[in-house]
């Protein structure tokens, strides 16, 4: 599923840094994801009205080196549970 709409909200971080509305999001990063510390992570919050998306939806986008990379999930930025993250970094690494 591929889908582009507007973006409430957007913004920056380092993943050293961390995510100030989110206390958990870095560890789980870590936990799952070999990224680097270093990386910066920009964040894109949206709401959705279109059937076939989700109501809500968080995406993580970053520069590998080789061109931008992203996560997205089904979720506003700051309920993103551990099983969001997990199932979301699973699908996308499944592939």
């Amino acid at each position: 599923m591929n889908h582009d709409h507007g973006w409430n909200f957007s913004g920056e971080v380092s993943l050293e840094e961390g995510f100030p509305f989110h206390s958990k999001l870095k560890d789980w990063i870590g936990e799952y994801t070999n990224l680097p510390e270093q990386l910066s992570i920009s964040i894109f919050e949206s709401r959705c009205e279109e059937a076939n998306c989700p109501v809500e939806e968080t995406k993580l986008s970053w520069n590998t080196g080789q061109g931008e990379d992203n996560l997205r999930i089904g979720r506003s930025k700051e309920k993103i549970s551990k099983q969001d993250f997990y199932l979301a970094w699973k699908k996308k690494t499944a592939g």
